[in-house]
């Protein structure tokens, strides 16, 4: 997958330059350049402030046309969506160490299910992400520290945390093996 050449799409495709993504993402331009030539490694949170300024979901950049949307099956019905464990979208960094897993069937719902695993010691990434919505997790395995407006929430197997996705956040594990955290985010947002 070449996420510098699918922004570089994205951003063609909408018309707009280099620097008006700079000037809207608080990123510079040349380091824009370098990401869509595939010589930087971005993290999550600085994909997330391009994708903002492209007006289009994080999600987006993870997604294989090629793939036939096999979410729905002759069990689940017309108007309710399953999604098999082996069938979901994953979405993952090359550079990083943290996996999503798109719950639900896609992003053009009221609301967005993901699955996240991190090893120990990781994090969403040291940028503090902040959007429109809501959003609920709860730590399904490990152990967890959640930085949410400016306060730290230490958070263990069976716990969850809510809040307006306004608020800058972040999370790292802490524990000591991999942790799980299953999310709700309305509207869809990654």
């Amino acid at each position: 997958m070449d996420l510098g050449k699918k922004l570089r799409e994205e951003r063609r495709r909408r018309m707009l330059t280099v620097q008006e993504i700079s000037k809207v993402s608080g990123l510079s331009k040349n380091y824009i350049i370098q990401i869509e030539k595939g010589r930087a490694n971005p993290s999550i949170g600085a994909l997330k402030k391009i994708t903002d300024a492209l007006k289009t979901p994080l999600a987006t950049l993870f997604e294989d046309p090629s793939v036939e949307n096999h979410y729905n099956n002759s069990n689940c019905g017309k108007e309710v969506f399953c999604v098999k464990r082996g069938r979901r979208k994953m979405m993952k960094m090359p550079s990083s160490e943290v996996e999503y897993f798109l719950l639900s069937p896609d992003l053009n719902r009221k609301i967005e299910f993901l699955l996240t695993i991190a090893k120990p010691g990781v994090s969403s990434g040291n940028d503090f992400f902040s959007h429109d919505g809501e959003e609920c997790g709860v730590v399904v395995k490990g152990k967890v520290e959640f930085t949410v407006g400016g306060k730290k929430f230490i958070m263990e197997e069976g716990d969850s945390i809510y809040f307006s996705s306004s608020l800058p956040h972040r999370w790292k594990n802490v524990g000591d093996v991999p942790v799980e955290l299953v999310w709700a985010i309305t509207p869809p947002s990654f």
